[in-house]
């Protein structure tokens, strides 16, 4: 239920609950512990966003969370989940984590359905968001997860990923239930994603936190793509250690095999480029890249391994090329220039 102070209406919401539904069941002292994490690094209360359903387990329709809460603090509005992990919700048993973003300004619901939507994606998926992880979202980071038809309710931005980190506010919550460790979302944009990819999430968050240690998803800030310190030490460390990213996901990859020889073909222009740089960040330090469509239903991949001598193998849909790091091939990335792709054939 939920009251408007301004007109003095009130809304109701109801639903049923089944036989066979399962229950969310919560530990009341863990719920005090989390609130008393944010009011410890807050400056004022803490609020909850709160979902009628949450009574409702997640198997059985109900939300990914029991709660997302939010505390104001100097940086901005801090948001926590409250059950992803066991020490709120028994159901979870196993986890030991929440997640959280911090977002400049008064709360605003995005941050909270962004949170919600990133736990729903780790319970449908079963692939947890490790700390030194990025992912990309299909639209901008305020949106992606409404329907397309409800979008546009949400503000816009050109940040369209996440990567995440150690909370540097709240990194555990010490509860009865044991210690809850806290990860930071940090929102970033398409270019921050394909900069990391030359050395690593990792990497990138601390060049980041160098300038920002609070870690602030600022959808208004200008990317950090742009700043030549944040490249250049992005540089060096891929310089220094190689690509910690092993994977690639470009549009266009395909390649076969028949009685007129192997066909490959990748991507042209900055794509291209992309392949190129992670190529040399990759294989000169001893390991392996995958390059692979963007379009899950396009199952044509590429492997490209270390090796002293060039040959080929394939895995099922994963052509596997051997190949030393140092091979003229790979000048053909370099050389396409804003061609359309990057043709190899082999009889």
């Amino acid at each position: 239920m939920s009251t408007s102070d301004e007109d003095a209406r009130t809304t109701s919401v109801s639903f049923s609950i089944g036989p066979g539904d399962e229950i969310r069941h919560v530990n009341d002292d863990a719920v005090v512990a989390y609130d008393d994490a944010l009011e410890a690094v807050g400056t004022g209360g803490v609020n909850h966003f709160i979902d009628p359903k949450r009574l409702v387990g997640f198997r059985s329709g109900g939300p990914s969370v029991w709660s997302v809460a939010t505390v104001p603090t100097q940086a901005g509005t801090l948001y926590l989940t409250y059950g992803f992990g066991e020490a709120l919700d028994p159901a979870r048993a196993g986890c030991d984590f929440e997640l959280s973003v911090l977002v400049p300004g008064p709360p605003a619901i995005w941050p909270a359905l962004l949170l919600r939507a990133l736990c729903r994606y780790m319970l449908g998926s079963g692939r947890a968001l490790e700390i030194g992880q990025s992912m990309p979202f299909p639209d901008a980071i305020t949106r992606f997860f409404a329907p397309p038809h409800e979008r546009g309710n949400y503000p816009d931005t050109r940040m369209s990923g996440a990567v995440f980190a150690v909370d540097p506010r709240i990194p555990t919550i010490a509860t009865a239930h044991g210690v809850v460790h806290v990860r930071r979302a940090l929102g970033v944009f398409a270019d921050e994603l394909e900069l990391m990819e030359l050395w690593s999430p990792a990497g990138f968050v601390d060049t980041f936190a160098s300038r920002d240690p609070q870690l602030v998803t600022d959808i208004g800030r200008r990317s950090a793509a742009e700043d030549a310190m944040v490249v250049a030490r992005i540089e060096e460390g891929s310089r220094q250690h190689g690509s910690g990213v092993g994977a690639l996901a470009v549009p266009g990859i395909a390649w076969s095999s028949d009685d007129d020889g192997l066909k490959v073909t990748f991507p042209g222009g900055p794509h291209a480029t992309r392949i190129h740089r992670m190529v040399r960040a990759r294989l000169a330090f001893g390991r392996h890249l995958l390059v692979h469509d963007v379009d899950p239903q396009r199952p044509d991949a590429v492997v490209f391994e270390p090796a002293d001598a060039l040959a080929f193998r394939n895995d099922g849909d994963t052509l596997v090329v051997s190949i030393p790091a140092d091979h003229p091939l790979f000048d053909t990335f370099a050389q396409v220039g804003d061609g359309p792709s990057v043709r190899w054939t082999f009889e």
